[in-house]
């Protein structure tokens, strides 16, 4: 039996922190306690001591892919670069996003391919030191879902999809004066084409909504978020289609009836 001893550390627990030790056998913790051992593999010398961070939902591995406009590391380098920096920072388990739609508009490197790019960091993950997942970012406003569907429950590294609306101006930026300027600087239209471009998405995209299809395919399976809840029904229709978490609600009263319907509530502060 492997027996390792953190003595002399700060120890957090969820109640409370002391000086103390942490012994672990075979790689998992044994025991807790305030005793000091004077013969230990590890003096902290009152160093903190405390459960690794989880983030549920990360956009780093985006950025380490295309950290500027026109650079694209491989997948590799990035997954193996965001590791490194988690672990440093004590985020030991993460889930990165990955996005599952049909809108050419929103692909990048790492969305274009989203089965091959999914499967190719289920074989990467088995090569970190922290626990890396996949959150799937699923677009609910598109059409023959199934083939991704399928791929999704095939992945073992998936532990959370989140619907992600696609209408603009209906949830977090809903100023559609700001969203029609940045659609026209991005695709290099004039602001009228990008108004006419942006209407005829919204009028598209209000008649399509795959979340029953989502909902039926995998509901008691994968834990099913719904990011950016601005309303009360927005919180009523996640709750409907197997939503047990509220990722990032943006006003107090969709926070308020995830509440009511006993969800979890993840917060940032970017939202």
């Amino acid at each position: 039996m492997e027996r390792t001893i953190i003595s002399n550390a700060r120890i957090v627990t969820p109640s409370d922190n002391f000086i103390g030790s942490c012994v672990l056998e075979n790689g998992l913790i044994c025991d807790i306690t305030n005793k000091n051992y004077a013969s230990c593999h590890f003096d902290l010398q009152e160093g903190w001591l405390l459960p690794g961070c989880i983030d549920i939902h990360t956009d780093q591995l985006e950025l380490e892919i295309n950290p500027r406009p026109g650079t694209a590391f491989s997948l590799a380098s990035a997954l193996y670069s965001l590791d490194t920096r988690a672990i440093c920072k004590g985020v030991t388990t993460l889930l990165s996003c990955l996005r599952f739609t049909q809108d050419q508009s929103k692909y990048n490197w790492m969305h274009d391919n989203v089965v091959e790019k999914s499967l190719e960091l289920e074989r990467l993950c088995m090569n970190t030191q922290a626990r890396h997942y996949i959150q799937a970012r699923w677009d609910t406003n598109f059409i023959n879902t199934d083939s991704l569907l399928n791929h999704i429950k095939s992945l073992t590294l998936l532990k959370l999809l989140v619907y992600n609306e696609n209408i603009p101006g209906n949830r977090q930026f809903r100023n559609m004066d700001t969203l029609i300027k940045k659609f026209a600087l991005q695709h290099d239209l004039a602001l009228e084409e990008a108004r006419k471009a942006i209407e005829k998405k919204i009028e598209r995209n209000r008649k399509i909504n795959n979340r029953h299809e989502v909902y039926n395919s995998i509901n008691g399976t994968i834990v099913i978020g719904s990011h950016d809840d601005t309303t009360p029904e927005h919180i009523e229709e996640a709750h409907t289609y197997g939503s047990t978490l509220a990722e990032m609600p943006t006003t107090i009263e969709a926070a308020r009836a995830a509440k009511e319907h006993n969800m979890w509530i993840c917060m940032s502060a970017a939202n």
